[in-house]
């Protein structure tokens, strides 16, 4: 069994989240004004979250330089912003472990600032809500 660990974010990570959370989310969208735009808008909104969200990564044990995933959510204000995990290790259990170490319970609503395809399939598990 893969051997992994959760850590909180560090300034190393930066990169990795601003680059995968921007390319998931740009590449299943159409905008009504140039791409460029939209990119730094989006930016300009992934900066201001970070800075006040709360961030953990799930990292191979071994290596806590290699990133399986990572959460961006504010825990007071039931809020999740962004959940990620590679491809290759989702349906593992990953994201449920994200999940568990922002948020206590799952019986009242976690409003959900992005949402995406997977938050269709994920809304009853964890009582998600769109914001």
């Amino acid at each position: 069994m893969l051997k992994v660990k959760i850590r909180e974010f560090s300034d190393l990570d930066f990169i990795f989240i601003k680059k995968s959370w921007s390319s998931s989310w740009l590449e299943k969208q159409t905008f009504s004004m140039p791409r460029e735009w939209m990119e730094k808008a989006i930016s300009a909104l992934q900066n201001d979250l970070i800075q006040r969200s709360s961030i953990f990564v799930l990292c191979l044990d071994e290596d806590p330089e290699m990133i399986i995933g990572y959460i961006v959510a504010e825990p007071l204000k039931r809020q999740l912003h962004w959940v990620y995990v590679k491809y290759s290790y989702r349906r593992l259990g990953f994201g449920k472990q994200l999940m568990d170490v922002v948020f206590d319970n799952f019986d009242s609503a976690i409003y959900v600032t992005h949402w995406t395809i997977a938050c269709n399939h994920l809304k009853e598990k964890w009582n998600l809500e769109k914001l």
